[in-house]
C-alpha cells in the first residue's frame, strides 16, 4: 500500500512527465515558446517563474550581451531538443520538490539529467517553481536576477 508521500512523488513525476511531453511537441510554435506557456499553462508556472520566464525571453540588449547563457531553452535547458524527455528521480527538500528530467534521443536516455524541474504542491495542483541547469550554467531565477541587474 503506498503511502501518503510515495503518492505525492508518484503524482509529482506524472505532472512534470505529462508536462514534458506536452511542451516538446509543441516548443517551436511560431507564436514561440513563452507565448505558449503564457497563453496555456501559466496555472503550472509560480508568480516569480513567470517573470523570470518573461526575463529570459526578453532580455535588454546589454544582457544579451554580458550574458553568454541565453541561448537555449529554459525549459528544456537545450539548444537542441531531444526526442523526447522522461521523468527521473524525485527528491523532496522541504517543501519542494526536485524531479530529473533526461532527454531521449534515437531510443538513448542521456546519461545526466538535462534539467532539474524544481515543483511545490500548491493551491490542490503541482506548479514549477525553478528549473536547474547543471554545474555549468545557473538556475532560471539566478539568471533572471542577474538578467535584472545588468538592466
Amino acid at each position: 500500500m503506498e503511502t501518503g508521500e510515495q503518492k505525492r512523488i508518484k503524482s509529482c513525476r506524472t505532472f512534470v512527465r505529462d508536462f514534458y511531453n506536452w511542451y516538446a511537441a509543441r516548443y517551436d510554435q511560431p507564436a514561440g515558446w513563452l507565448e505558449l506557456l503564457v497563453t496555456e499553462r501559466s496555472v503550472n508556472f509560480s508568480p516569480e517563474l513567470l517573470a523570470a520566464l518573461r526575463d529570459y525571453a526578453e532580455p535588454p540588449a546589454a544582457a544579451k550581451r554580458e550574458i553568454s547563457a541565453l541561448d537555449f531553452d529554459p525549459i528544456l535547458n537545450a539548444q537542441d531538443n531531444a526526442d523526447r524527455y522522461v521523468a527521473g528521480d524525485v527528491a523532496q527538500s522541504g517543501d519542494t520538490y526536485e524531479v530529473e528530467v533526461f532527454g531521449i534521443t534515437q531510443g538513448k536516455k542521456r546519461g545526466q539529467p538535462d534539467v532539474v524541474a524544481e515543483l511545490k504542491f500548491h493551491d490542490g495542483h503541482w506548479i514549477f517553481v525553478n528549473f536547474h541547469y547543471g554545474e555549468w550554467r545557473p538556475d532560471l531565477l539566478s539568471l533572471s536576477k542577474k538578467i535584472r541587474e545588468i538592466h
